[in-house]
């Protein structure tokens, strides 16, 4: 995804009627956890919604960042703009970062609360110990799940202003959210069989 600055061309691919494409959905997954961590850091730095308030520079948006900071915005600013929803991408020096959402960008925007709150909660899975995916979740993280699985149910509850290949991308972004991590400790704790996995017959059960 990072790669090109221009959508790669599963981006603008709708996930096939009546089937699913495997590739697509890997693929789209795959940047929905990069797009939603993002997207919350973003938050948590005040840039998210100020960018959104007009075209400024990054420099402007986020004085403080140091020169190590501005190579993870980068990072950041491109994951944004490979999925078109900036104008550019950014620039080598965040004086000369401008960060403009493009018309694609803005009609996500409404959402990105969405994105928000999913990327806090892959967020609170920060442990580096080879052993941190067969763990128990947190009563926090079990209630954030179980909030975040209402608003998937609901298909995040979008607008019918988005365009259906638009609605695909961003329900399939969110969904890997909670897709990704209940697969990592279904697997971690061997409960993955041959069949498709082992899950509770009520609630989240022992698994989380």
């Amino acid at each position: 995804m990072l790669g090109s600055d221009s959508p790669p061309a599963y981006v603008s691919e709708r996930a096939p009627e009546g089937g699913s494409s495997r590739r697509w959905i890997v693929f789209v997954h795959q940047d929905g956890i990069i797009l939603s961590t993002t997207v919350w850091a973003l938050g948590e730095l005040g840039i998210l919604r100020a960018s959104l308030d007009g075209d400024r520079r990054l420099s402007e948006l986020y004085p403080a960042v140091t020169p190590g900071g501005f190579a993870y915005l980068r990072v950041g600013l491109r994951c944004l703009a490979s999925q078109g929803w900036l104008e550019a991408p950014p620039t080598d020096d965040p004086g000369t970062t401008v960060v403009r959402w493009s018309a694609t960008g803005r009609a996500v925007a409404p959402y990105l609360d969405r994105y928000v709150a999913a990327g806090a909660f892959l967020a609170g899975f920060d442990r580096r110990d080879d052993d941190a995916w067969s763990r128990p979740w947190d009563p926090r993280q079990v209630a954030t799940y179980g909030e975040l699985a209402e608003l998937a149910a609901d298909r995040w509850r979008l607008g019918p202003e988005l365009t259906p290949e638009l609605r695909a991308l961003v329900t399939t972004h969110l969904d890997a959210t909670l897709v990704v991590p209940a697969m990592l400790r279904l697997l971690e704790t061997g409960q993955i069989g041959e069949d498709g996995p082992l899950l509770a017959i009520a609630g989240l059960g022992p698994a989380i």
